[in-house]
């Protein structure tokens, strides 16, 4: 395993209020650690109290970290994200779903700067990597169906 990213959205503050996403992080990073311990390039973003402000998940540093997870990847390369917060769906506008909608992440700042939908974490995270990459994703959230394709 190359990079791994973790993503805890609490909504700490809102109406929108999820308490235990900070937990899902700390117990998914303490598994991955257990399993992985030699992976050292580890970003975390949540919005607990006193998060430095390149690890507090707005839209903006949730798609820096995304491309910093599988930037220069390389044929046998893995990366792990996972995820948990908001989910939602958003009017298919390039008619690729099936379904009509985009599924997408709420970031903390989602009313501001908008959800971030499957289509653009596919052009983030699945277009760059090379044949013989991998990349592991973990979606705990609604509407999670077909967040990294479209």
């Amino acid at each position: 395993m190359r990079r791994a990213l973790f993503i805890g959205i609490a909504y700490t503050h809102t109406a929108q209020l999820l308490p235990h996403c900070h937990d899902d992080v700390d117990n998914m990073l303490g598994f991955f650690s257990a399993r992985f311990p030699d992976v050292q390039d580890i970003v975390v973003l949540t919005d607990k109290e006193g998060q430095p402000a390149d690890r507090v998940p707005t839209r903006a540093n949730l798609l820096s970290a995304m491309h910093w997870l599988v930037d220069d990847a390389k044929p046998g390369d893995r990366f792990f994200l996972h995820y948990s917060g908001r989910g939602g769906r958003e009017r298919d506008d390039g008619g690729d779903e099936d379904d009509g909608w985009d599924e997408a992440l709420l970031p903390m700042d989602f009313e501001e700067s908008g959800q971030i939908r499957d289509d653009v974490m596919h052009a983030v995270l699945c277009e760059p990597l090379p044949k013989g990459s991998f990349l592991t994703a973990v979606f705990d959230c609604s509407h999670s169906g077909s967040k990294e394709h479209r």
